[in-house]
């Protein structure tokens, strides 16, 4: 029977190949994981047409918040983003992409589109279905167990 911690072993050995992969896209950049996924969430914001703030990225991606704030800031330096203060309200933060920010996530897709073509050959659609389904439930029962260690 599989236990909590073959879970954990589990979504530990996956991370670290998640990690690898995008390592391994982003060999020639000069940004990192954060940065990307940062980057992506800030892009599909601008596909709603609608702008991020701190608090935004915070909870979309599950970062600390002050660590949040300074790669934000480094970001802003490496010209990836543009942080703004709201004009109704001045104690928000808003960011978005700049061309630059906008042209290194266009590297990294493209990267990414390359695999996924190799995948789409590898992989049937029902077979990605059931997969994207897994992790969803794996989803579930990971966040079951925050909310369960969190009543101890």
């Amino acid at each position: 029977m599989i236990n909590n911690t073959d879970i954990i072993a589990a979504i530990n050995e996956l991370k670290g190949n998640v990690d690898r992969f995008l390592d391994n896209i982003l060999k020639d950049e000069e940004i990192s994981r954060v940065h990307v996924l940062i980057l992506l969430s800030l892009s599909e914001k601008r596909k709603k047409e609608c702008k991020a703030n701190v608090n935004d990225i915070v909870t979309s991606l599950a970062l600390n918040q002050g660590n949040t704030s300074s790669v934000l800031k480094k970001m802003e330096k490496m010209n990836l983003i543009e942080r703004t203060r709201n004009k109704q309200d001045e104690r928000k933060v808003e960011i978005a992409l700049t061309k630059y920010g906008r042209e290194k996530l266009d590297i990294v897709e493209e990267r990414i589109r390359k695999i996924e073509k190799a995948l789409k050959e590898e992989y049937t659609n029902n077979e990605k279905d059931r997969l994207m389904n897994g992790i969803d439930e794996l989803n579930k029962m990971v966040s079951f167990m925050i909310k369960e260690e969190e009543k101890i």
